[in-house]
């Protein structure tokens, strides 16, 4: 980058708060836009994997219910185990809210349209950032 006759002192290269007051800065800034790129994006791969956590711990149910799957087998307890302790906190509190419907369950219908929202968001964010 050319040097810019705003920032040829070095004074002034550390008073300058943004980059476009001296283009010195650009490589500063550039570090924290990576960084929180990184951020954003592994929050993205986050709330992708705990929504596909979602939607097997909803069809394992479903299998179960109906007699497909058994779960005396030792695996799938397992699997079906580990799924029910990591979405039922979240589950929980939107089944509380919700009123009785019988046996129908929609709280997790009301959670992944809610992570879709906040990975929108994000992803909005990301471009205004970029």
């Amino acid at each position: 980058l050319a040097t810019h006759k705003s920032c040829q002192n070095e004074k002034k290269l550390f008073a300058a708060k943004t980059w476009w007051e001296c283009p010195k800065l650009l490589p500063y800034v550039g570090g924290w836009i990576s960084i929180m790129f990184a951020i954003i994006q592994l929050v993205d791969s986050l709330i992708s994997l705990y929504l596909w956590c979602l939607f097997i711990f909803v069809i394992l149910t479903w299998l179960i219910h109906f007699g497909v799957v058994n779960t005396q087998n030792r695996l799938v307890y397992l699997v079906v185990d580990f799924l029910y302790k990591i979405t039922d906190p979240v589950l929980r509190p939107i089944r509380n809210i919700l009123p009785n419907l019988g046996g129908i369950d929609i709280s997790p219908i009301i959670l992944v349209l809610a992570l879709i929202f906040i990975r929108n968001l994000i992803v909005v964010d990301l471009a205004k950032l970029m």
